[in-house]
């Protein structure tokens, strides 16, 4: 872990001084998250650049309004006044409500090795009766278990799709490897402190649950897992990113994202896997679009032409 980590780490200072890192001043810090409690994002951006997020899309529609040079993923801008802003707004929090970290930004991200942001904001939260769910890709975080030690309701998720490091190096490559995210779950579980995976999002050709939940089942008491958010806002990205990973292939890729039918195989394997291993099954959660959304999204695509077949 040492080797790796110090590998790691080599490759996260060369990340943060390549990328474009300014300060921000949020005019708030807590946002309603649809599914309950609060979300805090201490950063806006995100250097882990993974070719399927979901926050591009909303990213690139405030670029096109406002002007911004760099596009998702190549800049990160620190969130300077988020200890002041978290001051005023802690009453907004009911007793026993979660606050997320986060739901638009990765808060154990490389710059948060040099910065500290997340760990002092988890500094001010520690006396709060809040419940705190982390939801990372980065080994980074065991860092902060001494802080996690004094929280009464924490839990720290990772977010894995694959432990194939070809596919992690085609579609989320700035992050924590997936061996490097294992051994920090075994890491967390030593020390008792309460950890979930995420396998998100779930892709064909690339999440192999036969062979990841049992992996998962030994490092963590909870497994959940959700499709890939397909919209224009990810799609080049993660177009380039499948061309890397299966070149010659990507159709295959396509055709089975965008039918149900490895949804639907996935939906009836996953909790009986879960518990063939004795892991709690949390949900399996499916992002999916019409074929008639999904032909106006990529009408001149090509690549969807089996869309039209048929018809």
């Amino acid at each position: 872990m040492k080797q790796q980590r110090s590998l790691q780490q080599s490759l996260w200072e060369e990340n943060v001084r390549e990328m474009d890192s300014t300060a921000v001043t949020a005019k708030s810090i807590l946002t309603p998250c649809g599914f309950g409690g609060w979300s805090l994002n201490p950063y806006v951006g995100c250097s882990h650049a993974c070719a399927y997020c979901y926050v591009r899309r909303r990213w690139n529609r405030m670029e096109a309004a406002e002007s911004h040079v760099h596009p998702w993923g190549a800049f990160v801008q620190v969130k300077i006044n988020a200890l002041d802003r978290l001051r005023r707004e802690i009453h907004r929090i009911s007793p026993g409500e979660g606050i997320w970290l986060s739901s638009a930004t990765d808060a154990y991200q490389p710059q948060e090795a040099q910065r500290c942001h997340t760990r002092k904001i988890l500094e001010m939260l520690v006396d709060w009766d809040v419940k705190i769910t982390i939801l990372t890709k980065s080994a980074l975080v065991v860092r902060d278990i001494d802080l996690f030690q004094h929280f009464r309701n924490l839990r720290v998720g990772f977010s894995i799709n694959t432990l194939d490091r070809h596919a992690w190096q085609c579609i989320e490559m700035n992050s924590s490897p997936p061996e490097e995210r294992l051994e920090a779950l075994e890491i967390l579980q030593r020390e008792h402190i309460s950890t979930f995976v995420f396998m998100s999002p779930a892709m064909p050709f690339i999440t192999d649950f036969d062979t990841m939940v049992p992996v998962l089942a030994k490092r963590t008491r909870r497994v959940s897992a959700e499709t890939l958010n397909l919209s224009e806002g990810n799609y080049a990205a993660m177009r380039e990113a499948i061309q890397r990973f299966m070149p010659g292939r990507e159709q295959d890729f396509w055709q089975a994202v965008v039918t149900r039918k490895w949804g639907n195989t996935i939906a009836k394997q996953f909790e009986p896997l879960c518990k063939q291993y004795g892991v709690r099954f949390g949900g399996f959660f499916r992002n999916e679009c019409s074929r008639k959304k999904l032909k106006q999204m990529f009408s001149d695509d090509p690549i969807f032409d089996f869309l039209r077949e048929n018809e």
